[in-house]
C-alpha cells in the first residue's frame, strides 16, 4: 500500500479541522478527534500511542463510496503454491487490512481459509492469468480471520458467489466497531461508516502525510462530527518565528515554515535562513545535495536525535557543511563521506569545515557541534583550518563520537583551534591531527583502536622574529624585537654564521656564472664539494719529495715568464733535453706578474702542507671580462706556451732525484704539473695589477686530500644550505631576463637589469643545472666526482649570449648573496625540514629598549647554541593539552574487527602521543592495562607497582609512607 498525502484527500474529501477519525484497537473501532490523530503522527510524547500502522483512508461522507482495493495489491506470476494465512493473534489486536491478490502472468496459487474463524473451509483458486481475489482481513478479540470481498469472473472457489460477497454483519464482526453505524450497500459492494448531514469549511493540510506511517495493516475511517476546537491542527499550520522545518515527505516548493508546510532538503532550508534562525530536521534518511553546503552564522541545525536523523553526502569526497560564527549543530549522524585518495586521508572531506574562500570571517563566537556522530571509513569529522578565518579561529565540540575507519577525528591546521568536549573516536587513522600551528584542549575523552591517538606535528609560519643577541645560561637568551615572545610560542634559532654564508653564496654566484662562460661544470662540482670533509693528503708519504717538486715548479715558471733561462745555473740541469724552454722575441712579462705567480706557489704549497682549515677564506675569485696589464697577459701566454717544457723537466727532476717515489693522485706528475700550469694561467688572465685572483690554484690545491662520502662539513645543516642555494632558482631566471623582482627580502643590495641584449632559455638552463650540481652533491655527497675535476678552460665562450649572461650574474652577485641571507633568516623553519629542535618560550621579561630575557622550557643542545646576532623566527606550535585522557588498544588498527584484542588487534603504546617538528602533546592518560601517564616523563605501572622516571624507578611501596604511619 502506498502512502497518502492527506493533501491529495483534502478537496475531494472535505476533511475539517472538526473531523473524526476510525481506526481499529484492541479489537474495537475507536473513535479519535482530529487533534488526536494528527498528534500521534508528529509529536513524540504521543506517538505510537494509537496504533495506525500504514493507514488506508475509506471516504464515510458519500453513502456509496467504493473501497479502495488496490491500495495492497500483490501480483505474482509464479507457483503453484497452497496458502493457507496464519493470521496473528492476541495481544496483536486491532490489525485490519484490505488486500487484492492478483495473477499477472500465469502463475498458480491456491488460497485456503481454513485458519478463518468467520468464514472456515472455503478455498480459491488462481491459476490463470488476470486472476484476482480482494480480501479483507483482521485480528482482534472478537474475531480471527477473513472475508473474500469479491473475486474476478471465472476464478474457481468452493463458494457461491453470493456466499463470497460481503454482508454487514461480516463486516462489522469483522472490524469490531462498536456502537458506531456502519452501513453495507450490497447493491453496489460499498462499506458507509457514519452518516454526514452538512459539510463544514475546509481547513489547509496541505503537507501533512502518512509518510512515516509503516505499511499496511490499519484501515482507517472518518467522519466529519462537529468538534468544538482542533488545536493540533492549527498548531500544525501556524508559522513559526524563526523555524524552518524539514522532514523526508516534504516539499520544497512550500516554505518550510510550520510542520505541515516541512521542506524537503537540508540545503534548502539552510539557504532560505537568516541569523538567530533554526532548522529543525525531523527523523529520517536525508541526501545533502550540492554539498558542501553552507550553515549560516548563528543558524542553529538541529535534528530530532543521532538515531534517528542521518545525513549522506551526495558528494562523498567533498566537505559536507561549511560552518559560521556562531552556528550550533545536534542530533545527526554523518555517513559516508570518505577521501578521495584513501591514502592521503588528510586531504579528505570533513563534515564541518570553514569554507575556503574566507567568507567566514573573524570567528568571536565559536561554531559549537554537540551530541553528533561521524560514522564512515576515510572521511573526518571536524577540520579547522585557521587560514579560511581569523579570530579565534576556533570551533567547539561536546559529545561528538567519530567512528571513521581509517579516516580522522578532529583536524586542526594553521593555528586552527578547537575546545573538545568528551570526544570518542574509534579506529581512525589519527584521533586528534595538530598541524602547522593548529591547537586544542581535550577533556573527558577517549582514543580506541586506530593507528595513531593524538598527533601534533609541526608549527605555524612565521609569525614575528627578532635577534638572539647571546646565550646566557642553559636555558635563557637576551633577545632584541619589536615584539615580546609568547608563552608556548616556538623558536628555531638560525644559529648559522651569516658573514660565512654570504661569502659563500658569492663564490657559488662565480662557480655557475664561470660554469656558464667557460663551458665547464667543475667549478660548481667543486663548490658542491667544499661542503664535506676531507681527511689526509694523498701524497702525504712523498711530501717533501712533492714540495721541492714543486719547488723546482716555481723557479721554472717565474723565469719562462720573464724571457730568463736563470733557472740553468747547475751542471744537473736541465733533466731533459726533449723539450726546451720557449722564448719569445716579443715583450715577455713583467716582474709584478712573476711576483704573482710566486704568491700562487706560495698559497698552492702552504695549502699543501698545512692543510685545508680555513681555505674558503683564502679564496679571491676569479673576476670575469676584466681588463689587465699587457706584460700580465703576456706571463699568461709564456706559461702556456712553456707548459710542455715544463711538465717534461719537472717530470725527469722528479725522477732522477726521487727514483724511489710512487706518484699517485693524477697519475703522474707530469700530468699534475700540467694541471698546476692551467690552473696559476687561469688566475693570472683574470688578475691585474693590485687585486691577484687565487681561486683555481687553491682548487688544484685542495684536491690534493681525499674527500669523506659520509662526513659533512655541515651536518647539522645540510637541509639549511641546500634550501638556501635551491632558493637562488626561484629569482635567476628574472635576474638573466632583466626582470625587475617586485616582492625582494632585502633593499640593501638592488638588482642590476641595465643591460643591452637578451639572453635565450638556453643560459638560463645551464644555470638551472649548474646550482642543481651543487645542492645535489651538498645533499648527497661527493660521489667521487673530485677524481674527475679537472681545471677549467683558458678561453671563454664568444657567444654574445653567453657572454651577456655571465656579465648580469657577475653584475648581480651582491644582490644575490643579501637575497639569500633575507630568505634563510626568515624561512630557517621551513628550509632546515625537521632536522633542527624547536624551544618553547616558558617565560619572559618586559620588553624594554626592545630587548627582553627570554626563558625556554628546554635546555639549548650544542648544536642549537645561537651564534652573536642570530635570527630567531617565532611560530606558533601545534600542540594539545589534555586531562585524563584514555586510550584504548591505539595502534592496533582501522578495521575494528581486526583491531579488537581477541581477534588479534595489538596496541602500540607509541602511537598514543606522537611529537614531531616543534609539536607539543601535553598529557595526562590511562590505557587499556590501567596504566597512567603524567606526559612522556611519568608513568605509574599498574601491573609492577612502580613508578617510572626520567632518572629514576621507584616501587610505590618504597617511596610511599604507610598511611597510618602518616596519622601518629
Amino acid at each position: 500500500m502506498a502512502d497518502l498525502k492527506l493533501s491529495d484527500l483534502a478537496s475531494s474529501l472535505n476533511i475539517t479541522d472538526d473531523t473524526f477519525f476510525y481506526a481499529v484497537q484492541g479489537g474495537i473501532s475507536k473513535k479519535l478527534s482530529s487533534n488526536v490523530f494528527f498528534k500521534n503522527i508528529v509529536d513524540a510524547t504521543l506517538k505510537g500511542g494509537i496504533t495506525l500502522e500504514g493507514v488506508q483512508l475509506i471516504k464515510g461522507t458519500d453513502t456509496n463510496k467504493t473501497i479502495s482495493l488496490t491500495k495492497s495489491r500483490t501480483e505474482f506470476d509464479v507457483g503453484p503454491y497452497a496458502i493457507t494465512p496464519v493470521l496473528p493473534n492476541s495481544p496483536t489486536d486491532g490489525l485490519v487490512k484490505i488486500l487484492t491478490l492478483a495473477n499477472v502472468a500465469g502463475g498458480s496459487v491456491y488460497l485456503s481459509t481454513d485458519n478463518s474463524n468467520v468464514y472456515p473451509n472455503a478455498w480459491i483458486s488462481l491459476k490463470s492469468a488476470g486472476d484476482s481475489v480482494m480480501l479483507l482481513y483482521s485480528s482482534n478479540t472478537y474475531s480471527n480471520g477473513w472475508l473474500i470481498l469479491g473475486t474476478s469472473p471465472g476464478v474457481e472457489t468452493s463458494v457461491t458467489l453470493a456466499a463470497a460477497n460481503v454482508s454487514f454483519e461480516r463486516v462489522r464482526q469483522a472490524i469490531s466497531a462498536g456502537d458506531e453505524t456502519i452501513v453495507y450497500n450490497q447493491a453496489n459492494g460499498t462499506i458507509v461508516v457514519g452518516n454526514i448531514d452538512s459539510k463544514l469549511a475546509n481547513i489547509n493540510l496541505a503537507n501533512l502525510t502518512t509518510d512515516n506511517l509503516r505499511e499496511g495493516n490499519t484501515n482507517l475511517y472518518f467522519t466529519n462530527t462537529r468538534v468544538a476546537d482542533s488545536p493540533i491542527v492549527k498548531e500544525l499550520n501556524k508559522k513559526n518565528a524563526n523555524i524552518l522545518y524539514v522532514s523526508t515527505n516534504g516539499d520544497d516548493a512550500l516554505d518550510g515554515r510550520s510542520m505541515a508546510n516541512a521542506v524537503a532538503n537540508i540545503h534548502t532550508a539552510l539557504a532560505r535562513t537568516f541569523e538567530k534562525w533554526t532548522v529543525q530536521v525531523m527523523p529520517g534518511k536525508y541526501t545533502l545535495y550540492n554539498n558542501p553546503v553552507t550553515i549560516p552564522k548563528r543558524v542553529s541545525l538541529m535534528g530530532n536525535d543521532l538515531r534517528t536523523c542521518d545525513i549522506f553526502p551526495q558528494n562523498i569526497t567533498s566537505d559536507m557543511f561549511y560552518i559560521n560564527l556562531g552556528a550550533y549543530v545536534n542530533g545527526f549522524t554523518f555517513r559516508g563521506h570518505q577521501a578521495a585518495n584513501p591514502n592521503n586521508v588528510k586531504a579528505g572531506p570533513a563534515v564541518f569545515s570553514f569554507n575556503p574562500d574566507g567568507s567566514a570571517g573573524n570567528i568571536t563566537t565559536s561554531p559549537y557541534i554537540q551530541n553528533c556522530s561521524s560514522i564512515t571509513t576515510t572521511g573526518t569529522g571536524i577540520r579547522v583550518n585557521g587560514a579560511y578565518v581569523g579570530g579565534l579561529r576556533s570551533m567547539v565540540l561536546d559529545a561528538f563520537t567519530q567512528f571513521n575507519e581509517g579516516g580522522i577525528g578532529i583536524h586542526l591546521l594553521n593555528q586552527g583551534y578547537m575546545q573538545l568536549v568528551s570526544l570518542f573516536t574509534i579506529c581512525c587513522e589519527y584521533s586528534v591531527l595538530a598541524e602547522a600551528g593548529g591547537f586544542a584542549s581535550i577533556t573527558n575523552s577517549n582514543s580506541s583502536f586506530g593507528t595513531y591517538g593524538l598527533y601534533a606535528d609541526g608549527v605555524s609560519t612565521r609569525i614575528y622574529g627578532g635577534v638572539i643577541l647571546e646565550q646566557l645560561t642553559g636555558r635563557t637568551v637576551r633577545y632584541r624585537g619589536n615584539t615580546v615572545p609568547k608563552i608556548n610560542d616556538k623558536v628555531l634559532i638560525a644559529n648559522y654564521d651569516q658573514t660565512q654564508c654570504f661569502r659563500d653564496t658569492g663564490l657559488i654566484v662565480d662557480s655557475f656564472a664561470l660554469d656558464l662562460a667557460y663551458g665547464s661544470n667543475t667549478q660548481s662540482r667543486f663548490a658542491g664539494l667544499q661542503y664535506w670533509a676531507q681527511g689526509v693528503n694523498n701524497l702525504i708519504d712523498q711530501t717533501v719529495e712533492v714540495q721541492n717538486a714543486m719547488a723546482y715548479l716555481k723557479n721554472l715558471a717565474t723565469n719562462v715568464v720573464v724571457n730568463s733561462t736563470s733557472w740553468d745555473n747547475t751542471a744537473l740541469v736541465p733533466y731533459q733535453t726533449a723539450n726546451n724552454q720557449v722564448i719569445i722575441s716579443g715583450a715577455p712579462g713583467d716582474s709584478s706578474a712573476a711576483q704573482a705567480i710566486s704568491n700562487l706557489f706560495g698559497t698552492y704549497n702552504s695549502i699543501f702542507v698545512d692543510g685545508i682549515f680555513g681555505v674558503s677564506d683564502k679564496i679571491i675569485p676569479n673576476r670575469y671580462g676584466n681588463t689587465q696589464l699587457v706584460s700580465w697577459t703576456n706571463a699568461a701566454n709564456l706559461l702556456q706556451q712553456n707548459k710542455n717544457f715544463m711538465q717534461s723537466e719537472v717530470a725527469a727532476y722528479f725522477a732522477n732525484v726521487y727514483s724511489y717515489a710512487t706518484y699517485l693522485p693524477g697519475k703522474s706528475i707530469f700530468t699534475d704539473v700540467g694541471q698546476i700550469i692551467d690552473s696559476i694561467t687561469f688566475d693570472i688572465k683574470t688578475s691585474n695589477l693590485g687585486y691577484e685572483t687565487n681561486r683555481q690554484t687553491i682548487t688544484k690545491a685542495i684536491l690534493n686530500y681525499a674527500y669523506s662520502s659520509e662526513l659533512s662539513e655541515i651536518e647539522n645543516q645540510r637541509p639549511q644550505t641546500a634550501g638556501a642555494f635551491t632558493f637562488i632558482k626561484t629569482f635567476i631566471d628574472e635576474i638573466l631576463y632583466k626582470q625587475t623582482i617586485a616582492n625582494t627580502y632585502q633593499t640593501a643590495y638592488v638588482q642590476n637589469t641595465n643591460f643591452t641584449g637578451n639572453v635565450t632559455a638556453a643560459e638560463v638552463s645551464t644555470v638551472r643545472a649548474r646550482i642543481d650540481d651543487i645542492t645535489d652533491i651538498i645533499l648527497n655527497g661527493p660521489q667521487s666526482l673530485e677524481t674527475s675535476i679537472l681545471p677549467i678552460g683558458l678561453t671563454a665562450n664568444t657567444n654574445s649570449n653567453v657572454d651577456l649572461a655571465t656579465k648580469i650574474i657577475f653584475a648581480n652577485r651582491g644582490f644575490i648573496q643579501a637575497e639569500v641571507i633575507a630568505y634563510v633568516n626568515l624561512n630557517w623553519t621551513d628550509i632546515s625540514n625537521g632536522t633542527r629542535n624547536f624551544y618553547t618560550v616558558g617565560d619572559t621579561t618586559d620588553l624594554i629598549a626592545n630587548t627582553c630575557i627570554i626563558t625556554f622550557d628546554e635546555k639549548i643542545l650544542r648544536v642549537d647554541r645561537p651564534l652573536a646576532n642570530s635570527t630567531g623566527n617565532f611560530h606558533r606550535g601545534s600542540y594539545l593539552q589534555t586531562s585524563t585522557h584514555s586510550f584504548e588498544y591505539v595502534g592496533s588498527g582501522n578495521s575494528v574487527t581486526a583491531a579488537l584484542p581477541y581477534n588479534g588487534g595489538k596496541p602500540i603504546q607509541e602511537n598514543e602521543v606522537v611529537s614531531v617538528n616543534g609539536g607539543s602533546v601535553y598529557y595526562t592518560s590511562t590505557d587499556q592495562k590501567g596504566n597512567f601517564r603524567i606526559g612522556d616523563e611519568l608513568l605509574i605501572d599498574r601491573a609492577t607497582g612502580t613508578i617510572n622516571g626520567r632518572t629514576f624507578n621507584k616501587s610505590l611501596f618504597a617511596v610511599m609512607t604507610p598511611y597510618i604511619l602518616a596519622l601518629q
